[in-house]
């Protein structure tokens, strides 16, 4: 059904989704719940080999922050030690959408 509503796979938004998820659409919420698994094991590879503490996630996905941040945690959670998984904080970025844009204008300031 969903995408049907926006007129096949090549057509729908990651905006689209989002507001499907916000309405109560089982497909959408399973698709960012899907995200949040794989984001989670690609968390957990990089803490396990780095030992990064902090993730800062931003950008347009972000907005959709609360139907992927708890299958993200679990991966975490079961793919590093509890003692490691316990420090690292998943941190969602203040400037939401807009990080990208900001930072890339810091930068070219600073030049």
């Amino acid at each position: 059904k969903l995408l049907e509503r926006f007129g096949g796979i090549g057509r729908i938004t990651v905006d689209q989704i989002y507001d499907a998820a916000r309405e109560g659409d089982i497909t959408a919420h399973a698709l960012f719940r899907r995200m949040g698994y794989f984001l989670g094991i690609g968390i957990a590879s990089l803490v396990n080999v780095t030992g990064i503490e902090t993730m800062i996630l931003g950008g347009g996905v972000s907005q959709a922050w609360d139907f992927f941040i708890e299958p993200a945690k679990k991966e975490l959670a079961e793919r590093t030690y509890a003692e490691t998984s316990a420090r690292v904080q998943i941190l969602k970025a203040q400037l939401g959408e807009e990080a990208g844009l900001i930072g890339g204008a810091v930068a070219l300031l600073k030049e």
